[in-house]
């Protein structure tokens, strides 16, 4: 027997491109904290549990393909010019 599919939630102020990386930021510093990288350049952090909008950084890297969410409160993320960058999620700064 078929599945339902699963629930769709959206959140508000999405990128104005596509998706590229989701990740959730490690236990400690939030679990409801979801992180997401996106074609249009930007880094943004959702809040999945009060489907709400926490803050969006454009980190002039032009696209952003990928991102990683370690231990520690920063995301790392990669883009499309080659570049490297460390965001702190406590403090906003890269």
């Amino acid at each position: 027997m078929a599945q339902p599919p699963p629930e769709t939630r959206t959140l508000p102020n999405p990128p104005t491109d596509g998706i590229t990386s989701l990740s959730y930021i490690p236990p400690g510093q939030s679990s409801s904290h979801l992180a997401s990288t996106s074609w249009d350049g930007s880094l943004r952090i959702h809040d999945t549990s009060s489907l709400t909008h926490v803050m969006s950084q454009n980190l002039e890297a032009g696209p952003l393909l990928s991102l990683a969410t370690p231990a520690g409160g920063s995301v790392w993320t990669g883009g499309l010019d080659g570049s490297v960058r460390k965001f702190d999620v406590s403090t906003s700064t890269s």
